[in-house]
């Protein structure tokens, strides 16, 4: 057994607040197994969609920004780098495959004038970016003061 399949044998036998503990500690990711994968993803996208400034998200122009194939919610529009599908997708999941009406850009170079955006979402992409915090504040001017 290599040591991969060593660590992962390891973590298989780690209660999820274990795993979630060593991939703090690790500043790494954390290994969800089977339903877990589910109810993690479920609490993820509740907590981001209960932060949008207003509860009826069909009258507000919301981006998603790295979302591969995770649509969170039907108004949000999928931003991603890729959509998964050629040589630099082949080895993707389908299910992080993005579908083809995601509009292609890099997180740190989005095509959205300044105010045209209401809100922004964005899971599991800052770890992507040499200068996550850089690529938040050209974010901000995408959206518009909501207090206004």
């Amino acid at each position: 057994m290599g040591a991969n399949e060593t660590i992962a044998a390891f973590l298989r036998g780690c209660t999820l607040e274990e795993r979630e503990r060593i991939g703090y500690e690790a500043h790494s990711t954390a290994l969800y197994l089977g339903e877990e994968v589910v109810t993690v993803q479920s609490a993820e996208e509740e907590a981001v969609l209960a932060a949008a400034p207003l509860r009826d998200l069909a009258a507000l122009n919301g981006i998603n920004i790295g979302a591969g194939g995770r649509p969170v919610h039907p108004t949000l529009l999928m931003v991603d780098a890729h959509r998964g599908f050629g040589s630099e997708g082949a080895a993707l999941p389908s299910a992080q495959k993005a579908p083809l009406s995601t509009i292609m850009a890099w997180a740190d170079d989005l095509p959205f004038k300044q105010g045209s955006l209401d809100y922004a979402i964005s899971l599991h992409n800052l770890e992507h970016l040499p200068d996550p915090v850089g690529m938040l504040q050209p974010q901000l001017q995408f959206c518009h003061d909501m207090q206004s």
